[in-house]
């Protein structure tokens, strides 16, 4: 090999490796979501049993035949006027939902805000990047979306 294609086969074999490793990457969780979701929405004022002060609300319909023992969501959620962070600290929500949702039914579910907010909000906050993280069901299977792969938002 001469000194003129040693920088030629080094580029092809960078190439090839980020090729390869590109292909091998999991960007998506193992399978399509067992549910469908909702538009959340931020809602102020009291749900009894679910929250005081404000909640993310959202449709959850279990298109799996199996009966779910709880799910875990995650959100990120702005100021309406502002568009900024309304909160001390971070602007990410992670909610746990337990109870049981029987399989191929749907369910209107809530999330509470009251432990991110220390003043009530005037107007309901945007709800962006909402996904389900987990969904642990009563025979013991999980399925997963860590990264947010099938997210969702208030806004069109």
């Amino acid at each position: 090999m001469s000194m003129n294609d040693r920088p030629v086969a080094a580029a092809a074999f960078l190439l090839s490796l980020a090729v390869g490793l590109l292909a091998s990457c999991d960007l998506q969780p193992d399978s399509f979501p067992p549910f469908v979701l909702g538009k959340p929405e931020c809602v102020i004022g009291e749900r009894p049993g679910y929250y005081l002060v404000a909640g993310i609300e959202f449709e959850f319909a279990n298109t799996s035949g199996k009966s779910i023992r709880s799910l875990s969501v995650s959100a990120m959620v702005y100021d309406r006027e502002t568009e900024s962070n309304p909160f001390v600290g971070s602007n990410r929500i992670e909610g746990l939902f337990a109870g049981d949702i029987p399989g191929k039914s749907k369910i209107d579910a809530a999330i509470p805000l009251d432990s991110y907010i220390y003043v009530a909000p005037s107007e309901p906050y945007i709800v962006d990047f909402f996904y389900v993280s987990a969904i642990e069901y009563s025979d013991g299977t999980s399925w997963a979306d860590p990264n947010g792969a099938y997210c969702t938002g208030s806004e069109p």
